[in-house]
């Protein structure tokens, strides 16, 4: 018999209540270490990149386990944002940061608008 907290959330995305919260519980170990080595090698300015790359192993940790839609699109996504944003820390690449996070909202509604359309 399939319990409440088994079957998919409608209210909101496709995704189960099992798969959001392994996805919280992945990105808090990623970010934390994330953090960690930030603080270890006095890297504090790189904080968003690594934000957006735990956010990246976390869908990608997320989608292999539990096949998230959103995921397989966001994970790629927060990735080459975590890559656009020590860029532009570094200077190597010139970018408003607003720009980019109006684009990281852009996407992650998109794809959750995505997975409610077509997602089964």
């Amino acid at each position: 018999m399939t319990s409440v907290r088994d079957t998919p959330s409608r209210g909101y995305c496709c995704s189960s209540w099992q798969s959001l919260c392994f996805w919280g519980c992945a990105f808090v170990v990623f970010y934390a270490a994330g953090l960690l080595a930030i603080y270890w090698l006095h890297l504090q300015s790189y904080q968003t990149a690594a934000l957006f790359a735990a956010l990246g192993l976390a869908c990608a940790v997320n989608a292999a386990r539990n096949r998230t839609f959103h995921c397989f699109i966001t994970g790629p996504f927060f990735l080459l944002a975590a890559l656009a944003f020590a860029l532009n820390t570094t200077g190597v690449w010139s970018i408003p940061a607003g720009g980019l996070w109006a684009t990281v909202v852009i996407v992650v509604c998109a794809a959750l608008l995505l997975e409610r359309r077509f997602a089964s």
